[in-house]
C-alpha cells in the first residue's frame, strides 16, 4: 500500500513537472543556439539576446509557476548554469556551477535524452524535468529544467509512513538504495532518520540492511534488539521490504515475530480445552477473518485502486460506505483522485486552448497584439513582429530603449507621448479605440479593443492593424 501510494504521487509530479518545462521553453520561441568555444560558450535566443546571466527570463517564471527553473550550457563534458533562480544554501543565485556528474540527469543529458524524477540540489528536494538543448546534427548544446519544490510533500509523506504501525511496535522504514553517497541514509524512520545504517549488524554479526540493498525484494528474519526505542532483550524479527525505481528507494516494513505469534498463541491455550479440532476451526477462522478484514479488502480496493491512479486514470468506482480503517483510505483515495483528475484535465484543457489559438493568430495577416489591464505585452503574432523589426531603428528615434527582442514583456504604454494617460484610457474604454503614431514620418493605424471575460471583467487589450501611409 505504501508503494503504491508513493508511486501515485511521483506519476502526478512527473507528469505536472513536464509540464511546467514545455511552459518555460514557450519563452524562447525562436530556439537557442549555442555560441563561442568552450572556454567562453553562451547562449542565445534565435538571432537575439544573449541569454547567459539574464536572470529576469527565469526569476519572471519562478514568479508565475513557484518553480525554479535554470538554462544549462555545455562547456565541454560540463553542463553549467548560466540563468537560473536555483538558490544554494546561503540564498546566493547558483549561477555558475554545474550540474554534478553523480546527478542521474547529467549522463541522460549528455546522451540526448531527457529526464525526470527526483533530486536534491543544495539542501532542497525537487521534483525535476531536464530537456536536453539539440543542435541540428543532435550534438547536445545544453539543457532547460524546471524544478518542483517537494520538501513539504515528501515531510508530509514521511509524516504519513512513520505514522503507520506494524502489530504492536513494528514499524515502517525508507532507505536510500541510490549508489552514491547516501547509499544507505535512513530517508524515514521513528528513531533514526538521517543516519546511515549501511553496516548494521544484527545480534548475530550478519550485515542485513546491505543484504537488503543488495537483493532489492524479498523478506528477512534475524535476531534485532533496538535499544534507541528502550528495548534489552533481542528477539526474532521479520522484515519485507521492496525498492522503488523511480526514486531508487527501499521500503520496509518490520514487527517482531513474537507480537504475529502473541494472537496464536492467546487462542492455543482455549483451544487445548477444547481439543485438536476445535483448534483446527479456530485456526481457519482467525485466517478467514484476518482475510476477510484486512487482507482482502486492501487486495480488492484499495491496491487496484492506487495502481489505476498510478497508471493515470481517474475515474475508478471507490465504495467509500464503511467507517473502518480501510473505509477512511478510501475516502481519502477518492477525494486525492477527484483532485488529481480535475487538476490533470484542467491543465490539459487550457494547454491545448492556448496552443490552438497561439496557432491560429500566428497564421494571421493582420498585425495583433495582446496586452494585460496594466499594459504589459503577453502576445505578438508574427506579422506584427515582423512589421516592428522592419522600423526598429525609426522607433529607436523617439523610443531609445525599444528593442524587438524584449517588446514581449515591455509595456505597451512606451510607445505613447504620455504612456499614464494612454493606459488610463485602455483601462477605461468601452468599445474599439482608433489611433495614430507618427512613426518615421509614417502614419500608422492603430484600432484597440478590451478584452471581458464571461462574468465581465476586464484581462487586457488587444490591438491590430498597423498598417503605415507616408505623411
Amino acid at each position: 500500500m505504501i508503494q503504491s501510494m508513493v508511486q501515485t504521487n511521483l506519476h502526478g509530479l512527473a507528469r505536472e513537472a513536464v509540464q511546467v518545462n514545455r511552459g518555460f521553453e514557450m519563452n524562447f520561441p525562436e530556439g537557442i543556439t549555442r555560441e563561442g568555444d568552450d572556454e567562453a560558450p553562451v547562449l542565445r535566443h534565435g538571432h537575439g539576446e544573449i541569454l547567459n546571466g539574464q536572470f529576469d527570463i527565469v526569476d519572471r517564471f519562478t514568479a508565475k509557476t513557484g518553480a525554479v527553473a535554470t538554462l544549462f550550457v555545455r562547456k565541454g563534458a560540463d553542463l553549467v548554469r548560466v540563468a537560473t533562480s536555483l538558490k544554494k544554501e546561503n540564498g546566493e543565485r547558483a549561477v555558475g556551477t554545474s550540474l554534478t556528474r553523480d546527478q542521474p540527469a547529467y549522463g541522460a543529458l549528455l546522451s540526448g535524452k531527457p529526464y525526470i524524477g527526483q533530486a536534491t540540489l543544495f539542501g532542497r528536494a525537487f521534483y525535476t524535468s531536464y530537456t536536453p538543448l539539440l543542435a541540428q546534427d543532435g550534438q547536445v548544446l545544453g539543457a532547460t529544467f524546471i524544478g518542483l519544490d517537494i520538501s513539504a510533500e515528501l515531510e508530509a509523506l514521511k509524516k504519513e509512513i512513520r505514522s503507520l504501525k506494524v502489530g504492536d511496535t513494528g514499524y515502517y522504514y525508507v532507505l536510500d538504495a541510490a549508489p552514491g553517497k547516501n547509499y544507505g541514509n535512513l530517508i524515514v524512520h521513528p528513531a533514526k532518520e538521517g543516519s546511515n545504517i549501511l553496516g548494521a549488524r544484527d545480534v548475530a554479526g550478519r550485515e542485513f540492511i546491505r543484504e537488503m540493498l543488495e537483493r532489492k525484494a524479498g523478506e528477512m528474519v534475524y535476531p534485532w534488539m533496538n535499544s534507541e526505542l528502550g528495548e534489552t532483550v533481542p528477539r526474532e524479527k521479520i522484515v519485507v521490504f521492496d525498492t522503488l525505481p523511480e526514486t531508487q528507494w527501499l521500503i520496509a516494513g518490520g514487527a517482531y515475530q513474537d507480537e504475529f505469534h502473541g494472537l496464536s498463541g492467546q487462542i492455543a491455550r482455549y483451544v487445548l480445552i477444547g481439543g485438536l479440532f476445535l483448534a483446527a476451526i479456530l485456526v481457519a477462522f482467525v485466517y478467514w477473518l484476518i482475510r476477510k478484514l484486512f487482507v482482502r479488502p486492501l487486495q480488492d480496493k484499495v491496491i487496484p485502486v492506487f495502481r489505476s491512479l498510478s497508471e493515470g486514470h481517474y475515474d475508478n468506482s471507490i465504495d467509500v460506505m464503511a467507517n473502518d480503517e480501510v473505509g477512511q483510505v478510501l475516502q481519502g483515495l477518492q477525494s486525492m483522485q477527484i483532485q488529481q483528475g480535475f487538476n490533470v484535465a484542467e491543465s490539459q484543457r487550457i494547454a491545448n486552448d492556448n496552443l490552438r489559438i497561439r496557432s491560429a493568430l500566428d497564421c494571421v495577416s493582420a498585425n495583433l497584439r495582446i496586452a494585460d489591464d496594466d499594459g504589459k505585452v503577453l502576445y505578438a503574432n508574427k506579422g506584427l513582429l515582423n512589421t516592428l523589426r522592419q522600423i526598429e531603428p525609426e522607433l529607436r528615434q523617439q523610443h531609445p530603449n525599444f528593442s524587438i527582442d524584449t517588446f514581449i514583456g515591455s509595456n505597451i504604454g512606451a510607445f505613447y507621448p504620455d504612456p499614464e494617460a494612454a493606459l488610463k484610457v485602455f483601462r477605461e474604454m468601452q468599445g474599439t479605440r482608433q489611433s495614430e503614431m507618427n512613426i518615421g514620418g509614417r502614419i500608422y493605424n492603430v484600432l484597440t479593443n478590451p478584452i471581458v471575460n464571461e462574468r465581465g471583467q476586464r484581462l487586457g487589450t488587444v490591438g491590430n492593424g498597423w498598417t503605415g501611409r507616408r505623411i
